[in-house]
């Protein structure tokens, strides 16, 4: 899982997904579902990666070298 920053027209939202795509998703299906304002303030327009999960390598340690570190 990563955590991404999805901009609409009007907010930020803050998404834990696997891939950018799922993120956008997550957010335009939570708004559709709330029919929150205007269809076209529904669409994520912006994708920011914000921190990765900090996954083992090797086998049996957290790897901290590389990134910014989401722990879940």
């Amino acid at each position: 899982m990563n955590l991404y920053t999805c901009n609409t027209k009007k907010f930020s939202y803050y998404v834990l997904a696997n891939d950018p795509n799922e993120a956008r998703d997550k957010v335009e299906t939570m708004l559709n579902i709330a029919d929150y304002g205007f269809r076209d303030e529904r669409e994520v327009n912006v994708i920011n990666l914000i921190a990765k999960e900090i996954t083992e390598f090797p086998v049996g340690k957290p790897n901290f070298s590389s990134g910014n570190k989401l722990i879940l």
